[in-house]
């Protein structure tokens, strides 16, 4: 696969510094080559997929459930704040830019009950 990709950049190369009729040439080897590497990278993705199922249906289904929980895992991204200080000084960064946020808002609820 790693070739099929070299020849590709090679290819590609070799048309952008290309001239006249060389380039329609070597544009055509690399429509070529590039639509070879997509057959490589789909035939190998489609042989992973089955030794996947396969590996999956043969083994036990503890090993099945806890590959499948790490995959659905990896997928949802967590927001979290830290800092190198601990949790603790998070926390607090985090309160403090919170009332500074908040400032404006309780000024405005204030002025209305004075109105």
């Amino acid at each position: 696969m790693q070739e099929a990709y070299d020849y590709r950049e090679f290819c590609y190369r070799k048309w952008r510094k290309a001239h006249g009729l060389n380039k329609f040439h070597y544009w055509l080897k690399h429509q070529e080559a590039r639509a070879a590497l997509r057959r490589l990278i789909n035939q190998r993705r489609r042989a992973k997929w089955i030794s996947f199922c396969e590996q999956m249906a043969s083994g036990d289904y503890t090993k099945a459930i806890s590959r499948l929980s790490r995959i659905r895992k990896n997928r949802t991204m967590k927001p979290t704040f830290s800092t190198p200080e601990g949790p603790q000084h998070a926390a607090n960064i985090a309160q403090s830019s919170w009332k500074i946020l908040a400032a404006p808002l309780a000024l405005c609820r204030s002025r209305k009950h004075l109105v």
